[in-house]
């Protein structure tokens, strides 16, 4: 019994972190115009792409919508320098392809993780028949498993603080299998649009969000244990003085 009841809070403790750490995510890159347009200015991507901000924000619309799966191709004509064109070569499209199976692979897994977290409670609950006693065990899982990931959190900040260019190829050789991530600025406006800068500021800002999230439900979970505490020693006293 102990067994189950350590696994099912660990599989609760890691689906909440990976539901937060997908939602983080999807916050800060989903969070509307505001976001590229800030990064747009701080970067002059109006100057590099010779495009206008509408345009260009209109182009991160259709590309995000894009990833989501709420849009079908990277069919965006822009005007620049006079001319109709194209913002997507094929070479970015097809890049852009591998991208939206990877953000539809981690919408997916927040899914199953949710579904995965629900499942641990249920089993929690079924062993324990109190919910103070299921809030217990998943508040300390939760400490444990949380404090391990923070602190992978922090390492992976100081890697890429060092080395953002090392990271960022590393990840794109693990995550995908081909070159196509290697753009050219000379030929494909979309590393125009999103300079290194770009993916500098997000990741830090990604990052930021998951460990505040993170560290707000570990602050929770000590306040709860140590709350649930003091009210069962302070029944056990009641008790025996009757």
């Amino acid at each position: 019994m102990r067994i189950i009841e350590t696994a099912a809070g660990t599989v609760f403790s890691v689906a909440l972190i990976l539901i937060a750490v997908i939602t983080s995510f999807e916050f800060v890159v989903y969070g509307g115009d505001g976001y590229f347009r800030d990064k747009y200015e701080k970067y002059r991507v109006m100057e590099a792409t010779g495009m206008e901000m509408d345009a260009l924000l209109e182009v991160s619309s259709e590309m995000m919508d894009y990833l989501r799966g709420d849009r079908e191709n990277l069919e965006v004509m822009v005007t620049i320098d006079g001319r109709e064109t194209g913002f997507f070569n094929q070479r970015e499209k097809a890049h852009m392809l591998d991208v939206k199976n990877l953000f539809l692979g981690g919408l997916m897994l927040r899914r199953v993780a949710a579904a995965i977290l629900l499942a641990a409670f249920f089993i929690l609950f079924l062993m324990h028949r109190s919910f103070r006693k299921v809030f217990e065990r998943l508040a300390g899982a939760y400490i444990a498993v949380s404090g391990a990931i923070i602190g992978l959190i922090g390492i992976l900040a100081v890697i890429m603080y060092r080395d953002f260019t090392g990271a960022f190829t590393i990840f794109h050789e693990l995550f995908f299998d081909n070159d196509l991530w290697l753009l050219d600025p000379a030929t494909d406006r979309m590393i125009n649009m999103l300079p290194e800068g770009f993916f500098i500021d997000t990741a830090a800002e990604i990052g930021v969000a998951a460990a505040g999230s993170l560290l707000f439900l570990f602050l929770a979970s000590v306040v709860y244990l140590v709350i649930s505490k003091r009210r069962r020693n302070d029944s056990e006293r009641h008790s025996q003085q009757l």
